[in-house]
């Protein structure tokens, strides 16, 4: 009569911990496998957002470099410059009419017309090589600004994956956890493997807004 007196509170606490483990391991694992899934998509956007991003600043900055030779050109040797297509055109037809036909492949080799004397620059060309210059100066600065942009949107999300690979780690050794505590049917290891979770959906949602910046 005692034996099965001292084995009945012994099996109701077996019944009352396999109940707290499958209760326990129904909400925590849908939990943390979710906070995982936050994780990897997480990662996976702003892996991408990085690289369009310094896609675009290096490409803005390989072209400010071409602008930068090219208006070099333009201050260093203009003559040697043909500004359009139409001023090509223009100076060809003049230097063939001034002094045929070494003046002509002068003109299209060089962009001025090559005689006897020397040749001389009119306003127009001098006002078209300065609005150039000033187009090539602000298209510069629109470059830059488009790189250094990009350039922060790229360190950020770089920072934000960051954050994700921190919490995809921590979510792994809380899912471990989990796993083992239902293996050994062991609440305080289900206590920890809650406490990692949520520290892991905390760090995620940094990776998303940013509350904290390293």
């Amino acid at each position: 009569m005692s034996e099965s007196q001292g084995k009945a509170p012994a099996s109701s606490e077996e019944a009352n911990l396999n109940k707290k483990l499958r209760y326990s391991s129904a909400v925590l694992l849908p939990a943390l496998f979710l906070t995982y899934g936050l994780t990897m998509v997480g990662e996976s956007v702003t892996q991408h957002g990085f690289v369009v991003n310094e896609n675009i600043a290096t490409d803005a900055r390989i072209v400010h470099q071409m602008a930068s030779v090219q208006q070099t050109v333009y201050r260093i040797a203009p003559e040697s410059v043909i500004l359009t297509v139409e001023k090509l055109q223009q100076g060809v037809v003049q230097a063939a009419s001034a002094v045929g036909s070494a003046g002509t492949v002068a003109v299209a080799s060089t962009g001025t017309a090559s005689s006897g004397s020397t040749p001389g620059i009119d306003d127009k060309e001098l006002s078209d090589r300065a609005k150039a210059d000033n187009f090539l100066e602000q298209r510069k600065q629109e470059l830059m600004a488009v790189a250094q942009s990009h350039q922060g949107a790229s360190a950020i999300a770089a920072e934000r994956q960051q954050w994700f690979i921190y919490a995809k780690s921590i979510v792994l050794l809380g899912l471990g956890m989990a796993f083992w505590g239902v293996l050994f049917r062991s609440m305080r290891m289900l206590h920890v493997s809650t406490a990692i979770g949520v520290l892991s959906l905390l760090l995620t949602a940094n990776g998303y807004w940013l509350f904290v910046q390293l």
